[in-house]
Formats: C-alpha cells, sequence, structure tokens
C-alpha cells in the first residue's frame, strides 16, 4: 500500500511539472545607462530578486555564430583566437571540458584563480558575455581583498584582462546593474543570445518600405519619442520603457522592419533553447527595450506553454 501511494505521489508530481508554465520575464533595458542611476534601478533590482531567476540571458552573440562575432570583431577574429589559444597554451578539444568542470565546483565563485582560468577559456571560446561576466566577478574578489591581484598577475591572459574590462562593455547595463545581479543571485553561466548577422546586410530597412509604411513607423516614432519626452522630470525612464503603452508602441514601429524582426526570431529562438535545457527553471532576459513586443510574441509563438512576464508582472 505504501509503495502504491509512492508511486502515485511520484506520478502526480511528474503530470504537475510536465503542464507547469516555464516563466520567462523579458528585461529591457538602456544601453546608455539609466538617467536616475541607482534610484531607477533599486525597485527593479528588488522585483527580480524576488523573481529569483535561475537562468540569465543576456544581449551578446554567442561565440560560435560565425556571422555576428565578424561583425561584430573582423573577419580575422577566429585566426586571432586560434593564436590565442596556441599562446595560452589551450587545448581547443579541451576548453568546453575545463569550463563545465570549474562551473561544477562550487568554491570557484570565491577563488580568483578558478574564476581567472573561466574568463581564459571563455574568452578564446569568443563567449564575451561570460568572459566579462568573469572578468567582473574576478574585479568583485580583488575589491573584497586586494592581495587576490597579487594572485592572478602572471596569469598569461591578465594583460587582456587589464586592458579590456573597461573598453570592451558596448552597453552600459552589464557592468552596473546585469553581472552584479547575476553575481548576488549565483549564477554561475550566462547565455548570450544577441544576433549581429543581419547588421552586415547594405540596405536601410526603413528607405525600403513603401510610402504609406514609411509614413506609419515615422508617425509611431515620433509619438514614442514625444511620450518619453512628456515624462515628468525625475521619473523612472526604465519602468516607463518596460510599461506595456511602450512595450505595444515599439512593437508596433518595428515589426514594419524585415531586418529587425529577422534578428528577433533569432534572439527568441536562442532564448527557447536555453529554456529546453533548462526545463521549469526561471528566466530572465536582458536587451534593449525594444526588443521586448516582438521576442514576447516570438516566444508565445514558439511555445505557447511559456508564460512570457515583463517587468510590470513581477512589479506587481
Amino acid at each position: 500500500m505504501m509503495l502504491r501511494t509512492i508511486l502515485i505521489t511520484l506520478a502526480t508530481i511528474a503530470f504537475s511539472n510536465c503542464f507547469a508554465q516555464q516563466e520567462i520575464v523579458l528585461i529591457g533595458t538602456m544601453h546608455t545607462g539609466s538617467p536616475g542611476g541607482e534610484r531607477d534601478l533599486a525597485p527593479i533590482r528588488a522585483a527580480l530578486e524576488k523573481f529569483n531567476p535561475e537562468v540569465i540571458c543576456v544581449e551578446y552573440p554567442p561565440g560560435n555564430d560565425t556571422s555576428s562575432i565578424q561583425w561584430r570583431y573582423g573577419v580575422s577574429h577566429y585566426a586571432d583566437q586560434a593564436s590565442l589559444m596556441r599562446k595560452w597554451q589551450l587545448n581547443p578539444a579541451q576548453v568546453n571540458k575545463d569550463i563545465q568542470m570549474l562551473l561544477k565546483d562550487h568554491t570557484a565563485a570565491n577563488n580568483v584563480k578558478s574564476l581567472m582560468t573561466l574568463f581564459s577559456l571563455y574568452y578564446a571560446l569568443s563567449d564575451f558575455s561570460n568572459a566579462d561576466y568573469q572578468a567582473f566577478r574576478i574585479a568583485e574578489q580583488i575589491n573584497k581583498d586586494s592581495t587576490n591581484l597579487n594572485l592572478i598577475k602572471t596569469h598569461p591572459s591578465f594583460d587582456y584582462l587589464k586592458n579590456i574590462y573597461h573598453k570592451r562593455f558596448v552597453y552600459k547595463e552589464y557592468p552596473t546593474f546585469v553581472f552584479p545581479l547575476a553575481s548576488r543571485l549565483n549564477i554561475t553561466h550566462l547565455y548570450p543570445i544577441d544576433d549581429l548577422s543581419s547588421m552586415s546586410q547594405p540596405h536601410n530597412d526603413v528607405d525600403s518600405l513603401s510610402d504609406e509604411l514609411k509614413y506609419s513607423y515615422r508617425q509611431t516614432a515620433d509619438t514614442y519619442v514625444k511620450r518619453l519626452n512628456e515624462l515628468p522630470k525625475g521619473s523612472n525612464q526604465l519602468l516607463f520603457l518596460n510599461s506595456e503603452e511602450i512595450i505595444r508602441l515599439s512593437y508596433d514601429g518595428l515589426k514594419m522592419l524585415p531586418t529587425w524582426v529577422s534578428r528577433n526570431k533569432k534572439m527568441a529562438l536562442y532564448i527557447h533553447n536555453a529554456a529546453k535545457a533548462n526545463p521549469g527553471k526561471r528566466i530572465s532576459v536582458f536587451f534593449g527595450a525594444g526588443h521586448i513586443g516582438q521576442i514576447r510574441k516570438e516566444l508565445q509563438d514558439l511555445d505557447k506553454s511559456y508564460r512570457v512576464l515583463t517587468l510590470s508582472d513581477i512589479m506587481k
């Protein structure tokens, strides 16, 4: 009888898990940083900590996305990375295995040497989302104890860490908001989900629109700017950009641009893959606020079981 009860209980749990909605919260950011600084970020951080994501996706291209990486870093990038691997004496066939081994080591987060090794491995793979994140975590350890700096000065990749940490950040929200949040939540690995492959296409989406659509697009863009300028002084612009009004307004305008739509479809697919690799886990995605509407639609089309949320949903 007891065995039968246990089996029924396990079956019930399994059945419930099959139909549980995986929650994905989409957070729109400002790439230049929030004008209100910590005043704007504090309530958003509190809501995200309460949501407690187990997976974080970021607006960086994956290291194996050749078109995106070469568009940003040049056509010789991968040859340069191969030379770097040889210089740092890394075995290309072993790099991913070494990363997984370190990620499973629960002491690595507080070990500056382990973090330095992770930085090197991710950097060599062109996974700059995680290389930058490890650089941030290294800086945290040095700020806690300045003697940690002496432990990594002789590391082969130290000059890259020193020269790049303050230079490569294209989007300011990462060192000021996303990385600190991920570190507090004990997230060890980030999922890069950007797609820059369409950036190399030599055409302007707006110019290619019909006169009617071009007029509609510009009307929508003008309304967007007007609403932003109407905000009272001291308003939290980040919250406003994540409001349903602005999400819909941005979507209505940007959905007219084929290249934008294509980019967001690919980004949504990367998020979908991250979700499938982490079934049932809560996910937070960070990207420019203009992406929210299109990617919300794409994710709902990819899997109707997803519960796709916005900042407004988790701040209620």
